[in-house]
């Protein structure tokens, strides 16, 4: 049944074959934004404090538009994770361990990244408690939130821009 189905569908698809293939290859490039746009997305759910994680999203990113391929980017990146992935097991046999495995580690990978556009909250040790103590960012010094909130004035356009209620 299945199969009647799908030739049914085929049967059909013949007589707006020649509508379709009209649209020039130039006029798809729209969708394309729109689709790397979500698959970009993605990319803030990444755990970019893990080494292995960070390195093979970034190779699979610049791979796709490098190599024209999505494939080839998949598989770049599942590359190097895995060879990563495998490097770090095997250096572990040896006493060495991975990057940034430890929780209160505040190394270059951690403190790179800390308070920022990827990590705004600041959580596991970084640029913001950094910040605080070298006297460095928006969190420093005068800067710093004493936890009143600060209330702007009304702008005078808006006063004026306000319909009279009379």
């Amino acid at each position: 049944l299945t199969a009647v189905i799908c030739s049914f569908f085929f049967f059909i698809s013949i007589f707006f074959a020649p509508i379709i293939a009209s649209i020039p290859p130039w006029a798809t490039g729209g969708a394309l934004v729109v689709v790397g746009a979500m698959m970009g997305r993605s990319l803030a759910k990444l755990d970019w404090n893990n080494v292995s994680h960070a390195v093979s999203g970034f190779v699979t990113v610049i791979l796709m538009p490098l190599t024209y391929s999505i494939a080839y980017g998949l598989i770049g990146g599942i590359f190097v994770y895995l060879v990563m992935e495998g490097t770090f097991h095997l250096l572990s046999f040896v006493g060495i361990s991975k990057p940034g495995s430890k929780k209160d580690d505040k190394g270059p990978a951690r403190m790179a990244i800390g308070k920022s556009i990827i990590n705004p909250q600041g959580d596991g040790g970084g640029l913001g408690e950094y910040a605080a103590e070298e006297g460095v960012g928006d969190d420093a010094g005068e800067n710093a939130d004493d936890g009143e909130d600060d209330k702007e004035a009304p702008m005078a356009d808006e006063e004026e821009a306000a319909p009279d209620d009379k």
